[in-house]
């Protein structure tokens, strides 16, 4: 299924949010499904999680608004297992601009057709970012909602929420823009809290407040595609002094994802500045001019948010691309309907250009 989020489904509401809808409905029926994102990676959503702003009126509800927050995905074939958890909109954000969803049994799960998405259908979707954010009251996937006596009673939002606006966290700390290292992890941490993936059995450290995480270094990452630039914040647990976690959070604020470390992921070849400045010079004889610059891209060669690539000049000015698996490529041009040809690479540009690369032999 193919979800256009330019378009409108379900009498004017935006295909993203009955995409979510659909998945989730699937997840419920115990068959995750697959879905097409970053450089054209297959992930699996495996779970989610998500709350309500619901209306009372003399303690009956009449009306409650869902609010998607988190989704755990899966990405087999780069190395990321099932502890990659990203905020909804930052999801929506990595299909690109629109979503591609692979159910097991579509007819059971295409909602223009099935009557059973009405509960979905009547309310306004919302994702972690909208100005008014429901509060939390039952986590979705494996988790089941809690009595109707422990519900908040809170006003609705009115109107169908964006993932353009502002969140206000929970304790009022929200800074937008963030430049400074404290600025930066008061939005992660409230961002965790706003889309409560610390209520995930396991992530209750995330908000750094039982001592148990530090945050060991933060890494500004800028994107060369229509993907918000962003840090990389890398966790440390302070017992073991390994690395626990990382997590990003975008240059507006927001919380993007959440990845635990585990030992069976795949090392990368290149993980920092300096080693793909080093690895340029020693594998491909490029005496870079210019530090190793993080860069991040949809395309081809691209990895998800926590494995940036890295963009460095060498000296005849040319512009360099080592990419985390030690494959080093160099912009031959870039432009509006390009098409990439045999042995050529591509990333998206961030105003629907192509940037066409080409991979670099090593010197025998």
């Amino acid at each position: 299924a193919y979800y256009d989020n330019q378009s409108t489904c379900n009498g004017g509401k935006n295909c993203s949010s009955q995409a979510m809808a659909d998945i989730h409905k699937a997840i419920e029926n115990g068959e995750p499904p697959a879905v097409i994102m970053f450089s054209n990676k297959y992930a699996i959503v495996k779970n989610y999680g998500s709350s309500q702003r619901c209306q009372y009126v003399l303690s009956v509800r009449i009306g409650c608004q869902p609010s998607y927050d988190w989704v755990q995905i899966h990405i087999p074939l780069a190395g990321y297992g099932s502890n990659y958890y990203q905020t909804t909109s930052n999801f929506l954000a990595s299909v690109g601009p629109g979503v591609t969803v692979f159910f097991r049994a579509p007819w059971a799960y295409l909602s223009m057709s099935n009557d059973d998405w009405a509960e979905f259908d009547a309310a306004a979707t919302t994702y972690y970012g909208d100005p008014n954010p429901p509060e939390p009251t039952w986590g979705g996937g494996e988790d089941s909602p809690p009595d109707e006596d422990n519900r908040p009673m809170l006003t609705m939002a009115g109107g169908t929420a964006t993932t353009t606006g502002r969140p206000k966290t929970q304790q009022g700390d929200f800074v937008p823009n963030p430049k400074s290292r404290s600025d930066i992890i008061a939005d992660f941490v409230g961002g965790v809290k706003q889309t409560h993936l610390n209520n995930r059995p396991g992530l209750e450290s995330l908000t750094l407040e039982d001592g148990k995480l530090s945050v060991k270094a933060i890494v500004k990452v800028r994107s060369v595609s229509d993907h918000p630039d962003y840090f990389i914040l890398y966790l440390e647990d302070r017992s073991t002094h390994r690395l626990y976690a990382e997590g990003t959070v975008d240059a507006s604020g927001m919380l993007g994802a959440v990845k635990l470390e585990t030992a069976d992921e795949r090392p990368f070849a290149v993980a920092g500045a300096a080693e793909a400045r080093a690895h340029a010079l020693v594998e491909f004889g490029i005496d870079a001019q210019t530090d190793a610059e993080p860069i991040f891209g949809y395309g081809s060669i691209g990895l998800p948010e926590f494995n940036p690539m890295f963009l460095l000049t060498d000296a005849s000015g040319r512009s360099i691309i080592v990419t985390p698996e030690g494959k080093a490529f160099h912009l031959t041009t870039q432009g509006k309907k390009l098409v990439p040809q045999t042995g050529e690479a591509s990333l998206r540009g961030k105003h629907g250009e192509t940037l066409i690369l080409r991979e670099l032999a090593r010197p025998r």
